[in-house]
């Protein structure tokens, strides 16, 4: 029951809403002399058999007599108590005194006038049907006949209010104490008029607006760097304001501007507290990215601006591809391991020796991923043509080294003959990019990727055969599983690039001999070897 029936001050001092002040006065009186006694007082209208009994002291009785001094209130009050407009309506409330309410509601019902139907409102309430009670006063208010009649009668032919006032008056009331959203609801149904729904629309709107920017508010107010409190704060924001959300919708629709506004204020805010918390968390990546996930694809559920929906759509989908990114369970420690090395290597020098040890450290890592995913194993053979393609690196880098190197392109460029020592830097240089590759060798790498590879490793083959460096290798000591897959990895890593067989003209014309003295016809032919070199290597710098 309304506690504005239960509490109502004309109820306090036991009279009707329209009774003469003189009556007023009187009973508050008596009630002052009995309460300085202590002694209890009851009025026949506390209809105690229909409403909860009444508990009257002196404060609350100073409160009742000043509740109703303004015309205003008087009106507020008035309507959620009885009128005792004629002859009918006394014989009603008789009944209703002696606690016969059916022969009460019968009376109430003879005749439709201004006071039977605020009558009916209030028995509605009393019995809970809240939408028969808005039915009936919502047209006392409405109808310019019964409106005036019923100013009239409880604030004298001098106080005027309007029908709208009169309303608003009614309906906030009715709100301190119905959620806004049933009353929307129960006047949509029974209201008198279009204006009160249209009213209720927009405090529905804005009670509906005001609950989810206070969260916003509140989940602002959380420190960025704290991971579990961003998340803790998106998902209530979330979820408490799901509804409110949805409301707002329903009344406005998609398409209106306002909804556009409040929800994607939302969804920003919802969108950030993901990104801070994936941003700052120490949680496995497998366990974050799902977590973020949830409040990411939500606030792209509810975007409704494109620059909002873009930027959401952004970052779902930068975390979907993550996820796809991530090693499967089976070989996490593997992967971990195997990017700790690459970490590591590629703070280094572009070095051969680098790029050895990585291959060495990381060849058994890659052979447990083998044996548990499979040699054709998508995820398998990225990881691993990842490792090879940084180790080529390094090789190519090195040996390109060699024809940079100043006193030896003078000599080249004089026609001087090199001296052993040239040489035996160069076959050193070689002989260890070879030994990287034999090791590479052994290596799966991606289809794409195994091109590029063979490339740069026919070019290296004619360098040491021009040397006279053995490049045998065991049939058994080269594997391919070739797949279409593209590297890609979050770890810092070199690239080379491939080169097609027409990069080079004459592969494989040039002998293998290799001499550091002059022919007996005076030919400088460690220039010529040097020069043969020096062009290969220019090969191998185009491969990369």
């Amino acid at each position: 029951m309304l506690k504005i029936i239960q509490n109502n001050p004309y109820r306090f001092l036991g009279v009707c809403s329209n009774s003469p002040t003189k009556e007023r006065v009187a009973n508050a009186n008596r009630l002052k002399a009995y309460l300085k006694v202590g002694k209890e007082v009851s009025f026949p209208l506390d209809l105690p058999k229909i409403i909860p009994a009444i508990h009257r002291t002196m404060e609350n009785m100073d409160s009742a007599n000043n509740s109703i001094n303004i015309a205003t209130d008087q009106l507020k009050y008035a309507l959620f108590w009885f009128v005792n407009g004629d002859s009918i309506n006394q014989m009603a409330l008789d009944h209703l005194q002696n606690g016969n309410t059916a022969k009460a509601i019968e009376l109430f019902g003879k005749k439709e006038t201004f006071s039977s139907l605020i009558n009916r409102g209030v028995m509605a309430f009393i019995n809970e049907n809240d939408g028969e009670a808005i039915e009936c006063i919502t047209k006392v208010i409405h109808n310019t006949d019964y409106r005036k009649a019923f100013v009239n009668e409880i604030c004298g032919a001098t106080f005027q209010i309007s029908e709208d006032d009169l309303a608003l008056l009614f309906i906030d009331t009715l709100l301190e104490e119905i959620p806004t959203a049933r009353l929307k609801n129960l006047f949509e149904q029974f209201g008198a008029s279009f204006d009160d729904k249209a009213i209720l629309k927009q405090k529905a709107i804005g009670q509906y607006i005001a609950s989810i920017n206070s969260v916003i508010t509140e989940t602002k107010s959380v420190k960025n760097d704290n991971a579990s409190a961003q998340l803790q704060a998106g998902t209530k924001l979330m979820n408490t304001t799901k509804s409110d959300l949805k409301d707002v919708r329903s009344i406005l629709g998609v398409s209106d501007m306002q909804y556009k506004m409040v929800a994607d204020n939302l969804a920003k805010q919802i969108l950030q507290c993901g990104i801070n918390y994936y941003n700052n968390t120490s949680e496995d990546d497998d366990v974050s990215i799902d977590k973020a996930l949830v409040l990411q694809n939500y606030a792209l559920s509810i975007a409704a601006g494109k620059m909002t929906k873009d930027r959401c759509k952004e970052n779902v989908d930068i975390l979907k591809k993550k996820k796809e990114d991530l090693p499967p369970s089976a070989v996490k420690s593997e992967v971990k391991f195997i990017l700790a090395e690459l970490a590591s290597y590629c703070k280094k020098p572009d070095l051969i020796c680098h790029a050895i040890t990585l291959l060495n450290n990381t060849k058994s890592n890659l052979q447990s991923m083998r044996t548990k995913l499979g040699s054709t194993n998508a995820y398998y053979l990225k990881i691993s043509t990842l490792v090879v393609s940084n180790a080529l690196h390094n090789v190519i880098e090195e040996v390109n080294a060699i024809q940079n190197d100043p006193m030896l392109q003078v000599k080249i460029q004089l026609g001087l003959e090199l001296d052993a020592s040239d040489l035996n830097n160069l076959k050193s240089t070689i002989r260890e990019a070879w030994k990287s590759i034999t090791i590479m060798d052994s290596f799966d790498t991606e289809s794409d990727y195994k091109t590029r590879y063979n490339s740069n490793r026919n070019t290296l083959r004619d360098m040491c055969q021009q040397l006279g460096i053995s490049t045998y290798t065991s049939s058994s000591s080269t594997t391919t599983h070739p797949k279409t897959t593209t590297t890609s990895s979050n770890t810092k890593t070199y690239t080379s690039s491939g080169v097609s067989s027409s990069s080079r003209s004459s592969s494989g014309s040039y002998s293998s001999s290799s001499h550091s003295g002059s022919s007996s016809d005076d030919t400088p032919w460690g220039c010529i070897i040097i020069g043969i070199i020096i062009f290969l290597i220019f090969c191998l710098s185009q491969c990369n």
